[in-house]
């Protein structure tokens, strides 16, 4: 079996990285998801709590829904980041290949 140059080495670690990515992404999406039905949820419990039970309830809800509506923002700065992270990484790995191809071509 033929060992791959540093090149193609790069490149097979890129893909890999953006596969990983790709799925923490989606994992980050799942979250978000569960964390808006749970905002949703809450903010409907909020609406229609009366009475002594929805007085006791009343400060733990909005707690959560407080929680829910940090979280959004959280998450979708993780997310912008991840994808930020996958438009730049190929140029990177380009220019921190390109030393190491020199060297292949020299051996």
């Amino acid at each position: 079996m033929e060992t791959p140059m540093p090149v193609q080495r790069f490149a097979q670690d890129l893909i890999v990285q953006q596969a990983q990515t790709n799925g923490l992404l989606a994992l980050v999406g799942d979250t978000a998801a569960n964390n808006q039905a749970l905002l949703t949820t809450t903010s409907s419990a909020l609406a229609v709590l009366q009475g002594q039970m929805g007085d006791a309830f009343q400060l733990a809800m909005q707690r959560i829904y407080d929680v829910c509506v940090a979280n959004n923002g959280l998450l979708s700065g993780i997310t912008d980041n991840l994808q930020a992270g996958l438009t730049a990484v190929p140029g990177q790995d380009a220019a921190g290949a390109a030393p190491f191809a020199a060297i292949a071509a020299i051996d």
